[in-house]
């Protein structure tokens, strides 16, 4: 499956997203009639992604990422921070759609499958984020079933197990350094 590469503007229209491998994004300067893009990707560790959409206020873009061929993920970046948020995983839909539409106040967001399934996520912007940390002892119960299911891990298998756990269980604004760091020091 390849993904599809569907660009979206932010609504300053300064900026272009767009998905595909990775998330990339472009800085648009205007000349006259043109417009000339200076790309400027993203960093992160992402594989397959399909269409991305930036939120009314442009802070945040949400990303339909491939995780595997029986599963995708919408995630949610934060742009000024360059970093995932969360990530929320949909099973059972073997191919990605290519549309992702937010509700006019972002509450809400549908996306399609390529499976014509129809799928809505709900959002609270008004959750309190608790500022980046390198860790917090609450999150070694998942370090502690990480290390069970994965005794030989992989980065592939931190970046695609362990880090979406995490984000899935309200542990998103822990920094993938500190977490390796961590992780490291009680398998050494």
């Amino acid at each position: 499956h390849k993904a599809s590469v569907i660009p979206s503007f932010s609504p300053d229209g300064k900026m272009l997203a767009s998905g595909g491998v990775g998330v990339s994004f472009y800085k648009l300067e205007r000349r006259g009639k043109h417009a000339d893009l200076f790309a400027d990707h993203f960093s992160g560790k992402l594989e397959s992604t399909g269409p991305v959409r930036y939120t009314a206020d442009g802070a945040f873009i949400l990303v339909l990422e491939e995780t595997n061929f029986s599963s995708h993920t919408l995630a949610v970046y934060d742009i000024r921070a360059r970093a995932r948020l969360m990530g929320q995983t949909l099973l059972n839909v073997y191919q990605m759609g290519d549309t992702i539409e937010l509700s006019p106040d972002d509450g809400f967001a549908f996306t399609s499958t390529s499976d014509s399934k129809i799928v809505r996520w709900d959002f609270d912007w008004e959750y309190e984020f608790p500022g980046w940390s390198d860790w917090d002892e609450g999150a070694n119960t998942y370090l502690s079933i990480f290390l069970r299911l994965f005794p030989e891990w992989t980065e592939l298998d931190f970046d695609n197990h362990l880090m979406r756990q995490l984000c899935q269980r309200g542990y998103g604004w822990l920094r993938r350094e500190g977490v390796s760091a961590k992780l490291n020091s009680i398998t050494v």
